[in-house]
């Protein structure tokens, strides 16, 4: 009898050890952060890509005139792309970055539609 009863506080108390805090959990698929806020200003005729998360770095941004087939040149600062890689600035702490191109020059508006591709390698 003593026995059984000591079996039973035993067994009580390993159920009240099964409640602990704590543990794994585990999930298939990936968490992933929208890569960039792409938006195209027609009165400035500049493509901004902001809120670019790190991990889109590497990636390549073009764009084409569905009309034409043509590539559009990007305008930065200080470079004329058909394409170009998407780059963080060399801040280390940095989470989000944002880019901005003319599309256009004075010379040749924009004018009908066009695809904003970036691809992922």
């Amino acid at each position: 009898m003593i026995r059984s009863l000591f079996a039973g506080v035993a067994l009580f108390s390993t159920a009240a050890l099964a409640q602990a805090d704590g543990g794994t959990i585990s999930f298939g698929g990936r968490i992933s952060d929208p890569a960039c806020a792409a938006g195209f200003f027609e009165a400035d005729q500049q493509l901004r890509l902001d809120d670019c998360s790190r991990a889109v770095q590497g990636a390549t941004v073009s764009v084409v005139s569905l009309d034409t087939g043509a590539t559009v040149a990007l305008h930065t600062s200080n470079r004329v792309l058909e394409q170009d890689v998407l780059m963080p600035p060399a801040q280390a702490d940095i989470r989000q970055f944002s880019l901005h191109y003319s599309l256009a020059t004075t010379q040749h508006p924009l004018n009908g539609s066009y695809l904003v591709a970036i691809n992922y390698l």
